[in-house]
């Protein structure tokens, strides 16, 4: 996925900015029932992934080069405080 600018984001969803936009590639796709997923990246290669968003919302068709909405993790202690029997810690390469 590649992430993409919210004002260009806004052409096609109202995002804000609290969410994260990123462009589907070829052989990727979001589709129904991925709410919740994560969005991680790493800083650089050999570094360890971080996640930096959650599957909010996307296209019903679930698309090959479509757009996809995440909430940024910023809101990590709100979703800790639903989610507290899990343990959040950034996955290794």
């Amino acid at each position: 996925m590649t992430i993409i600018p919210n004002d260009q984001c806004r052409n096609i969803y109202p995002v804000n900015d609290c969410q994260i936009c990123a462009k589907v590639n070829a052989g990727e796709t979001v589709c129904n029932g991925d709410s919740g997923s994560p969005l991680y990246c790493f800083k650089s290669e050999g570094a360890p992934y971080h996640v930096i968003g959650a599957v909010s919302f996307g296209t019903r068709t679930c698309p090959e080069n479509g757009v996809v909405v995440f909430t940024k993790i910023k809101f990590l202690t709100f979703l800790k405080s639903y989610t507290n029997m899990y343990e959040f810690t950034s996955l290794k390469q």
